[in-house]
Order: C-alpha cells, then structure tokens, then sequence
C-alpha cells in the first residue's frame, strides 16, 4: 500500500485514517456507501505546467475552430490564446476569455464535447516531456486512488 510514497506523517496518517474509518465496529467506521473521497486535479492527479491540460485542449480546438471561422482570430484575446500567451489573454478579463470559450461550444451537446475531450486526449502529448498526458499521472497519486477504491 501505498509503496511509493516515502515513510512519514502524511502516509501515515492517511493509512490511519482508511484503517479506522474502515473497521467494521470501530468507533469511526463509515459504511462504505457513505465514503466519499474528492481529489483536486491541479498538480495533484497529472502535471499542470505549463499550464492545466484542460486550456491546452480549449487552445487546441480554439485552432481548429479559427482554421474553420478566421474572423476568430481577428479577436485580440483569441490571438493572444492562440500563441500560448495566456498572461496576455487574462489582460481581456475573465468575460472576453468566457465568451470565447462560449462561442466554441454553442449548439454542441455534452456528448459532442466528451467525444471531442477524450479524442483529443488519446493523441496529445504534454508540450515539454513530449509524451501523452496519460502517462504524466503520478503515482502516488493512483496509489492513493487504488487504496481508497479497495477500503
């Protein structure tokens, strides 16, 4: 449990805690159907420099969207998003970020959008370890994930 993590009061508290709120009996049990465990994705799960993969997608369908809709690209936040600059794009605000992200998705369904996310996400690779994000979860992480589904 939990092997690649080193030995310390973080791995120890957390097995502590699994142990006893997984004891049936025990004065801190949880029934299993009340469990729940809720993990941050930022840095936690996968690598989130240079950015979060989620604005690496949207700046990749932001591409395709202009090669379909040049007009697009004449928007100074859409230029900026284009080159990576996202410093830059955050000068136009929240709102002029939103309304682009807006205007990408109108009339799409949610099963356009997944079919479209987990594409995308079969191919991509990170920009600086030149590998699929699939492969940059952490695994202590999983671990972590792995344990908490078995208990």
């Amino acid at each position: 449990m939990l092997s690649s993590w080193n030995e310390g009061p973080a791995r120890s508290a957390i097995l502590e805690f699994v142990d006893r709120v997984s004891e049936e009996g025990g004065p801190d049990h949880v029934p299993p159907a009340e469990r729940i465990a809720v993990l941050d994705n930022d840095g936690t799960l996968w690598c989130e420099k240079p950015t979060y993969v989620q604005a690496l997608f949207i700046v990749a369908r932001l591409g395709d969207a202009v090669a379909a809709r040049p007009e697009l690209a004449e928007q100074p936040v859409v230029k900026a998003l284009l080159a990576g600059d996202l410093a830059g794009a955050q000068q136009y605000g929240m709102e002029a970020i939103a309304g682009v992200l807006l205007e990408l998705d109108a009339g799409r369904t949610t099963e356009e959008f997944s079919r479209d996310a987990e594409a995308w996400l079969a191919v991509a690779k990170h920009p600086r370890f030149g590998v699929p994000f699939r492969e940059l979860t952490y695994a202590p992480m999983l671990e972590l994930m792995e344990l908490l589904r078995e208990r």
